[in-house]
């Protein structure tokens, strides 16, 4: 039986003869190289330029919420505290983040004693009572309001109503002539919205009253807080205030 010594000089001739194994050997190497690379290429270098990209990604984006953190610093600064707090209390007035139906009824009765008209009656629907609003929504709060008195007094109500801090809407009303004046039912509305529980995100701007925004606030720092007021029953009466719409 040949020796190994023997078969691998039979293999170094047949190779040197064969020229199937010089292809063999010219192209061997550069194949397997080419696969060594590939897995490196797909299994190791191609993650970590992903991680680079996306690094990069966070590194852009955290940079651009630190110049909106940087210029929100510079807003902050530039508040009036003072007046922020007292733009805050006004807006809760008029519109506050609960229902409020007690101060509601107070507005309403001392606008009459203010204007000299009788309030025959004021009704609020009890599901208006009981539900406040909503985190996302304005809640409405309808009520039936009856007044009578002279003609240039109930006037008065209604160019009273129109100034009122808390804000009114009537929809509708109708007048019934008397001997002592008019009579006016109308059906009306106030308003309120929750206060919102998660705010803005930190980066984003600093919220700002556009010029109309501003406007109508302001002309709203004149209107007259009559809920903030007491008044004697004497001067008004009214019925139950819950009955049912």
């Amino acid at each position: 039986m040949p020796g190994f010594g023997k078969i691998q000089s039979e293999f170094k001739a047949e190779a040197k003869s064969n020229p199937l194994f010089a292809e063999i050997k010219s192209y061997g190497l550069p194949i397997i190289i080419i696969i060594v690379v590939s897995i490196l290429v797909l299994f190791i270098i191609k993650p970590r330029v992903a991680d680079i990209f996306k690094v990069r990604k966070e590194v852009e984006a955290d940079k651009i919420k630190l110049a909106s953190l940087q210029n929100k610093s510079s807003d902050l600064k530039s508040v009036n505290y003072s007046s922020l707090l007292s733009d805050i209390s006004l807006a809760q007035k008029a519109v506050p983040s609960d229902k409020n139906i007690p101060m509601l009824i107070i507005g309403v009765e001392r606008l009459a004693a203010e204007s000299g008209v009788k309030i025959e009656s004021i009704q609020l629907a009890p599901g208006d009572v009981s539900k406040n609003p909503t985190q996302t929504s304005m809640s409405q709060i309808d009520f039936k309001l009856s007044v009578s008195g002279a003609y240039e007094n109930v006037k008065g109500f209604f160019e009273k109503s129109l100034v009122a801090l808390r804000l009114y809407k009537i929809s509708d009303f109708n007048l019934i002539t008397n001997p002592a004046g008019i009579t006016v039912n109308m059906n009306a509305s106030a308003f309120s919205v929750a206060d919102p529980k998660i705010g803005p995100d930190i980066a984003e701007p600093l919220p700002k009253l556009s010029v109309p925004e501003r406007n109508t606030f302001d002309k709203i720092k004149a209107f007259t807080d009559y809920s903030s007021l007491t008044v004697s029953t004497s001067s008004a009466s009214r019925a139950n205030p819950f009955g049912g719409l």
